[in-house]
């Protein structure tokens, strides 16, 4: 995400094509950011309830419909507590 990634250990890890595709996706993420704080465009249409289109970053970014709708449905009259996290 800060362009601050060991390649040579990504590739290490993950294989060259991999490494490639996490480099590349840490560069449009990046980019994305960058144009959103400069210009308040992030470059793809603003977020509207009724449409819920989202950007995905995978291999290759994409704005599609929310992926997560399911889950959200579910969720959508739940109203959650506060929770105390500094108590153990």
């Amino acid at each position: 995400m800060f362009g601050t990634v060991d390649v040579a250990a990504l590739r290490a890890d993950l294989g060259a094509d991999a490494a490639d595709e996490a480099v590349h996706l840490s560069e449009v993420m990046r980019t994305d950011w960058l144009r959103f704080a400069t210009t308040g465009d992030p470059g793809w249409p603003r977020y509207e309830p009724h449409g819920r289109s989202t950007r995905v970053y995978d291999a290759e970014p994409s704005v599609r419909p929310y992926p997560e709708e399911a889950s959200r449905q579910i969720w959508e009259g739940h109203r959650f507590s506060t929770q105390d996290l500094l108590s153990g």
